[in-house]
């Protein structure tokens, strides 16, 4: 195991204890229980307009709080964002195009960093026959970290609502 995944393993226990312990490591403000607590997703458009047949397109937002990062797709050490749940959507030929993220450092690993607000894109062509109004959600995989600790990986919901453009 790299010293990179034992400060990471480290970080989620020791704020996993914090919360359970009533805040036994001294914090000025209470911490996240896990990565959700710092970062907001939203869906836009909402509604998505589509006819049968046809590419609609959508994007996943993310808002990460200040201080702190994620890790773009992919990352090959820590846990990148990954957008869950396309598979029950009900479009073909899905493109899904994730923001590249920085070159930086992390505990001494080369790794791709997000931090502010960030878009995960996505299109697709809506099935023949699929029943609209539709509803897909999604969950956006990620894990937050910030100068010292990672927290518990979380998965964020965010609902897409397909609409007819008729």
């Amino acid at each position: 195991m790299t010293i990179a995944a034992l400060l990471l393993l480290f970080g989620a226990a020791a704020t996993a204890l914090a919360g359970a312990s009533g805040g036994g490591f001294a914090a000025a403000a209470e911490p996240a229980a896990d990565s959700a607590g710092v970062v907001a997703v939203s869906v836009s458009p909402s509604p998505a307009t589509a006819d049968h047949g046809d590419r609609v397109a959508f994007a996943v937002d993310f808002d990460i709080a200040s201080g702190w990062h994620l890790y773009a797709h992919g990352d090959s050490v820590f846990i990148g964002i990954d957008l869950k749940g396309l598979d029950k959507a009900p479009l073909d030929s899905m493109i899904v195009k994730y923001p590249e993220g920085d070159s930086g450092e992390f505990f001494g690993e080369t790794v791709s960093l997000l931090a502010g607000r960030g878009r995960v894109e996505v299109s697709g062509v809506l099935r023949t026959g699929a029943e609209l109004p539709a509803a897909i959600d999604l969950e956006l995989e990620l894990q937050a970290c910030d100068s010292k600790i990672c927290l518990a990986p979380a998965r964020v919901p965010a609902r897409v609502n397909l609409i007819s453009a008729d």
